[in-house]
């Protein structure tokens, strides 16, 4: 189900008149490899495609010098998952609580202490202000944004830059 309807957005991605694409997804290697598979996709079809990592993301050298999508990276204001086993606050077992967490402790999660790693996938995007005016300048004619629970919030990237996509 879930390669139909990767197909039936590329199918109406390629079909529209879209020219610049920007791809936000969860920096995990089964979400980035999805997306990255789309992407490239539509750059087979004529689009522009852009998409947005952690600088701590495993490989991303090699992603961005293989890949035919054009990766940018943000400042790291506080550590994410791949950088944060070097600070003692960070709980060991904060993958088993992500995947514990409900809905409710999803809204709340960003007023927890101590600091939890997941947060720095919302937190160093939307605080990095060198890359939202690299996204504005870049005038997206469209935004695909993965719906994973934990970046929900990069739809405000999304929306601040509606004027400009």
């Amino acid at each position: 189900m879930e390669v139909l309807r990767a197909v039936l957005c590329l199918l109406c991605v390629s079909m529209a008149t879209t020219e610049r694409i920007l791809i936000l997804n969860f920096p995990m290697k089964s979400h980035t490899s999805e997306m990255r598979m789309i992407g490239e996709e539509l750059v087979r079809n004529g689009h522009e495609v852009y998409a947005v990592l952690p600088p701590s993301f495993p490989g991303i050298d090699d992603l961005k010098a293989k890949s035919t999508i054009r990766y940018l990276t943000y400042e790291m204001i506080v550590p994410d998952m791949y950088t944060a086993y070097d600070n003692v606050e960070v709980s060991p077992d904060w993958m088993e609580d992500l995947i514990r967490m409900t809905f409710l402790d999803d809204v709340s999660v960003y007023n927890v202490d101590p600091y939890f790693p997941i947060m720095a996938f919302c937190t160093n995007p939307l605080s990095d202000k060198k890359l939202y005016h690299q996204l504005e300048e870049l005038r997206f004619d469209l935004a695909l944004i993965d719906g994973f629970m934990e970046i929900r919030c990069l739809y405000i990237l999304a929306y601040k830059l509606r004027n400009s996509i």
